[in-house]
């Protein structure tokens, strides 16, 4: 039986199976499993881990889901049986390897070794999987994990054993983890799960504790680099509040995604509560080659284009306008998303184009904001939108489009500014001569 080592208590019965489940079945003193650990995060929130194990050959940070039955999806994105969209857990269990790795080599040169893996572990048997990933040998069910670990040939690279080190790996992950504290309430919000983290924020599902008819709230949690000089904590503020001040200037329409609420948490951290939309990104559907199945090119065209005439109309233009942007599902819904780089009209914030420049998809923008993002206007979003569309049609931004949907498409993308549509609208109702 492998050694436990509790760091911090599970969250829930899932965690507790799988624990108890490995521990159980990986033999001996050279496995030792690490449970509920988070790894302080100056910049941020700290990095959290379900399982952290020490084994013969590698280390694994493990994610474990309570996922069970037919799960389809890619890189991006899981649909779940009930039909919820999740983001995928592999791209976050490769960077929390990542960072374990890091910590390991940084805390001795002895360990410069050891290949930490990422695991997804899934619970809720039987489950079958329909994922379109190149790492989805990385997603086990609970029940085949053990084997895995076991097998060193599954590892990505060629390792050796390590049990030699085994000691001083444990001391590294015990001198630098802390016990894990899941946060359960975020200002009004009773946090209802942890769906996903990026660079400076986390996102929760959340509802509102007093409103309990309300629905559920997508909440995205930034947090300040306290360690940061004043001018670049000022920076990173402007931009939390212009993805804000985009969403609450638009108010309620059917395609933009809606703002609840934006305000300051604890002494670091900002708030921006969304409608919730169980939705899966254009991205995703475009992966997944389903597209068809949240509604048709020019369905889909329509309600992104409605969604841009009425950000335009109320001063605010998108930016960075891309398949990721865009959230799609059933009953050909289609909503706008992600404004944090969005230029507002005559606002008073500082100009963010220098952190534009680098974060723009390429693509999709057009020429006069890969030259200068601040001088982007309509015309910019709408040469994005209509790469979006060639996209729909033929599977590249970059493909060719016959006929009168053609000539529209070739309108939005022209490298003229000036000889590009002149509104979304305009672009609509042609559209839906078409459609």
């Amino acid at each position: 039986m492998a050694i436990i080592k509790r760091v911090g208590m599970p969250e829930n019965d899932s965690e507790r199976q799988a624990i108890s489940f490995l521990a159980e079945r990986l033999p001996g003193d050279d496995f030792v499993l690490f449970h509920n650990l988070e790894l302080p995060n100056p910049r941020g929130f700290p990095y959290e881990y379900d399982i952290v194990l020490v084994g013969e050959h590698a280390v694994y940070a493990i994610e474990v889901k309570h996922y069970g039955g037919t799960i389809t999806g890619n890189e991006i994105e899981w649909e779940l049986p009930s039909g919820q969209v999740r983001a995928s857990p592999v791209p976050l269990a490769n960077k929390k390897a990542k960072i374990v790795g890091d910590r390991l080599r940084r805390y001795s040169p002895v360990l410069n070794q050891v290949f930490v893996s990422s695991l997804v572990v899934l619970t809720r048997e039987p489950v079958k999987l329909r994922i379109r990933d190149e790492q989805a040998d990385r997603i086990l069910p609970l029940s085949e994990t053990p084997a895995y670990i076991l097998d060193p040939s599954r590892l990505p690279v060629q390792t050796s054993r390590i049990t030699h080190i085994t000691d001083r790996i444990c001391d590294a992950i015990m001198r630098q983890f802390t016990p894990l504290h899941r946060q359960s309430m975020i200002g009004d919000y009773d946090v209802i799960e942890s769906l996903d983290a990026g660079d400076g924020y986390r996102t929760y599902l959340g509802r509102h504790r007093l409103l309990q008819a309300a629905p559920p709230a997508l909440l995205k949690v930034y947090t300040l680099n306290i360690y940061a000089d004043e001018k670049r904590q000022s920076r990173l503020r402007d931009l939390l509040n212009r993805d804000a001040e985009a969403l609450y200037r638009l108010g309620a329409h059917p395609n933009i995604v809606r703002i609840l609420s934006f305000s300051p948490w604890e002494a670091d951290k900002y708030v921006l509560a969304m409608e919730w939309a169980d939705l899966r990104s254009l991205r995703s559907a475009l992966l997944s080659e389903q597209t068809e199945a949240v509604g048709s090119p020019l369905a889909i065209a329509q309600g992104m284009f409605a969604g841009l005439a009425h950000a335009h109309a109320h001063g605010v233009i998108h930016r960075n306008l891309r398949p990721e942007s865009i959230l799609v599902g059933p009953e050909q819904t289609v909503k706008l998303a992600n404004f944090d780089m969005a230029r507002v009209e005559d606002d008073a914030l500082a100009t963010i184009a220098t952190r534009v420049a680098g974060r723009v998809d390429r693509r999709y923008a057009a020429p006069e904001v890969l030259r200068d993002p601040s001088a982007a206007t309509v015309a910019s979003d709408l040469y994005a939108a209509g790469k979006i569309l060639r996209e729909l049609v033929t599977g590249s931004p970059d493909g060719a489009v016959d006929g009168d949907l053609g000539q529209i498409v070739d309108g939005l993308t022209a490298e003229d500014a000036g000889q590009r549509y002149t509104s979304a609208q305009a672009a609509a109702d042609d559209i839906a001569v078409l459609a």
